[in-house]
């Protein structure tokens, strides 16, 4: 197969990978009792304005409804958010879920890689990555103070 084919393809399935989901830094191992986890996954999302839809603490699963528009955000707005919590060895996995505002649900075709489109669309990928991070950052800086209230 030739590169230029190889090169379109792996654009095509970066540009349907982020339809909907970010394919990177959506996951992380926090260390941490799994309700301790659990609950500052809760915290996190309420303190960022989300309206919480569904949480089932045996099944490891939060969902959050749209959130309200207050004031216009630097970065891409995250609109909704779901979280899957699961007890691991000593660690326990967090999963998020994101969807931006900008997002739809079609299928963009790939662009020339040297357009202004391809650009863009790489910088959506490296801000959706930032944004994941400042998430999964905020559950695990908040689990020691769940422990330190606990006495764990």
């Amino acid at each position: 197969m030739p590169i230029r084919c190889l090169s379109a393809l792996a654009l095509l399935l970066l540009f349907v990978g982020c339809s909907h989901l970010h394919p990177w830094a959506t996951d992380r191992d926090i260390e941490g009792s799994y309700d301790q986890v659990f609950q500052a996954t809760l915290e996190v999302l309420e303190e960022r304005r989300f309206p919480i839809k569904e949480v089932d603490r045996e099944e490891g699963r939060i969902v959050t409804g749209k959130r309200p528009v207050h004031v216009i955000e630097a970065y891409r707005r995250v609109e909704t958010a779901r979280a899957r919590i699961e007890p691991e060895d000593e660690e326990v996995g967090v999963q998020l879920f994101l969807t931006f505002l900008d997002q739809s649900g079609t299928v963009q075709q790939p662009p020339d890689r040297r357009s202004e489109e391809a650009e863009a669309a790489m910088g959506k990928v490296l801000s959706s990555s930032a944004i994941y991070d400042d998430y999964l950052d905020a559950i695990e800086q908040r689990v020691p103070d769940l422990q330190a209230k606990t006495g764990e």
